[in-house]
């Protein structure tokens, strides 16, 4: 090759051979450097196009799988609330008890029969007065052991059942009654309770029966339980004996 001929590429170099060195220096710097400026450029754009094309990859690779995910997750969060509800609406004590006597004011509204001797005394265990009924041994109706209180909440249509605290001298039943709005008796007895210790006694509402026994005047009706009148309770046994009771309560 001589040495005017051109070269592939270095036209602009052949133009610098007849430049002063100075200029010829500065003109090359000048095109190194636009040089490396377009292979930055150029390196960056490839760079950024593979980093758009990987992340536009993964979305369209994780798409059904996060759904999936979210789907899941989901579906976890309305169970765990619905086993929360469940369990907090089977959970004793969510909705309170309604007191209906708990003996801190006297016993000016109680009535016992002539064979029943009721008295307000202080129990530590329980932490304030409770009723203690003290019965006489008898071979006469049962009427003559009852314990009657009007009560303080007299509206039990909400009420799912009569809850009561009882400790019995000795094992025996409990006969609990209560007098409805149109005064009409209804009687339930309880299961045989454990001797010297308090025990929670729970009657379900429903199971009340119409007593025709000690109205046989009346006919049976459905109890009306917005306004009912008076409630009593006595022993199941002819034999002497002491009864405490406390905390007699509505459950919703």
């Amino acid at each position: 090759m001589s040495r005017g001929s051109p070269c592939l590429g270095c036209g602009s170099i052949s133009n610098l051979a007849a430049a002063n060195p100075p200029e010829r220096n500065a003109e090359l710097l000048r095109l190194l450097a636009l040089g490396v400026l377009r292979l930055l450029a150029f390196g960056m754009l490839r760079l950024f196009a593979f980093g758009a094309l990987c992340l536009l990859s993964l979305g369209v690779l994780c798409a059904p799988g996060c759904s999936r995910h979210r789907a899941a997750d989901d579906a976890s969060s309305r169970q765990a609330r619905s086993r929360i509800a469940a369990a907090s609406a089977s959970a004793p004590g969510v909705a309170a008890a309604i007191v209906v006597e708990d003996y801190e004011r006297g016993m000016e509204e109680l009535k016992s029969g002539p064979l029943a001797h009721p008295s307000l005394t202080d129990d530590p265990e329980s932490g304030g007065h409770i009723l203690t009924v003290s019965f006489d041994a008898t071979h006469e109706e049962a009427a003559s052991r009852d314990t009657w209180s009007v009560p303080r909440v007299r509206d039990w249509s909400r009420a799912r059942a009569l809850r009561l605290r009882v400790r019995p001298e000795r094992a025996i039943a409990l006969s609990v009654s209560f007098i409805d709005g149109n005064g009409l008796g209804f009687t339930q007895r309880s299961a045989v309770l454990e001797a010297s210790k308090w025990q929670v006694v729970t009657l379900a509402v429903a199971d009340f029966w119409f007593n025709h026994y000690a109205q046989p005047d009346k006919s049976a009706a459905p109890p009306e339980l917005h306004a009912v009148r008076a409630y009593g309770f006595a022993p199941i046994t002819t034999d002497a004996g002491v009864l405490a009771i406390d905390d007699i309560a509505l459950v919703p």
